[in-house]
């Protein structure tokens, strides 16, 4: 009588994550085409072995700021003073921004790998960074990789509005595949 119903969600998968969207008829665009070259990359970090580890924090800060400023090389020495960002400001030789899509990223090193190589190797199965690298995909994720120690790790960082002046910061990490894959 009320004619009430859920809205559809369509699902698509990319490696062993799950994207969900409100259903829209004017909407076709496919997960893949959305992720742009990054498609590749994703689905091969996607593939963990083990639950990923998760925490969440809130953070006193609008989440746009702290979505940007993940991605900006600054943020290592003004953020990590005693851990990352201890050595000082990278050089401009050490780092490469990508724009991809509605997407950004940032690689740091100096091995000269461009973002559609990276891509190129995720497809074959042979994607081996060996520098930090951090993808932005908008609105409010962040896929990135980067060596602590001796030890990497992938983290998935989701930015959640909860106010103006607050967000929720949900991030799981886990150890990537490209440490053990043959492939």
């Amino acid at each position: 009588e009320l004619n009430a119903r859920l809205k559809p969600v369509e699902i698509e998968t990319c490696g062993l994550m799950v994207f969900g969207r409100f259903a829209d008829a004017d909407t076709s665009e496919t997960l893949e085409q959305y992720l742009a070259g990054f498609h590749p990359i994703l689905q091969f970090l996607a593939d963990w072995k083990d639950a990923p580890a998760h925490y969440g924090r809130e953070v006193a800060a609008n989440w746009k700021l702290l979505l940007h400023v993940a991605l900006d090389e600054y943020h290592v020495v003004a953020v990590h003073p005693d851990t990352f960002g201890k050595s000082g400001y990278l050089s401009n030789e050490r780092i490469r921004y990508y724009r991809f899509g509605r997407h950004n990223c940032y690689f740091a090193g100096t091995d000269g790998v461009t973002f559609a190589q990276a891509g190129a190797a995720a497809r074959a199965g042979k994607y081996r960074p060996r520098d930090y690298r951090i993808f932005q995909l908008f609105p409010n994720l962040t896929v990135s990789h980067v060596n602590v120690g001796r030890t990497w790790y992938v983290l998935l960082m989701l930015f959640v509005p909860l106010a103006a002046d607050r967000t929720l910061v949900r991030t799981w990490y886990y150890r990537p595949p490209f440490l053990t894959r043959t492939k």
